[in-house]
């Protein structure tokens, strides 16, 4: 299995059945009702586009610095350390439990209740595991 996704194979495949549908769609090889047939009068009824207002990112950006400035910046800190660490090099605390060492999930949830962000726990973990860069290209 780890072979086959190392060398492509499960992405091949998928980007062939998708490759294989769509031609079947374009020759009419397959009838998806509205899309390739039986779509008459569609062309006249317009199509509703989600429009999101500046604000929204404005407000989210400033609910953002309110929350970072009212946590305790010494815990947060901690709490991201010891993600890293755990990623790094197991957990105590899961390996006296009889947990898998590298169980970063009980470091996860103490950076949560430390209040990190989500991006500042993902970061963290990066920092140590790399980023996922789509895989090998065929």
């Amino acid at each position: 299995m780890i072979a086959g996704i190392n060398r492509g194979y499960f992405r091949r495949q998928i980007a062939e059945a998708s490759y294989r549908f769509s031609e079947e769609c374009e020759a009419h090889d397959r009838i998806i009702v509205g899309m390739n047939a039986f779509t008459e009068g569609s062309d006249e009824r317009p199509i509703d586009i989600l429009q999101i207002s500046h604000m929204v990112e404005t407000d989210q950006c400033s609910r953002l610095a309110k929350f970072k400035a009212a946590r305790d910046p010494a815990k947060v800190k901690a709490a991201l350390e010891r993600i890293r660490n755990t990623c790094r090099n197991g957990d105590a605390e899961s390996t006296k439990l009889g947990i898998d060492k590298h169980n970063v999930m009980p470091a996860l949830v103490d950076g949560a209740l430390a209040n990190c962000t989500l991006g500042e726990m993902v970061q963290a973990m990066a920092d140590v595991y790399g980023r996922y860069s789509g895989g090998p290209e065929w």
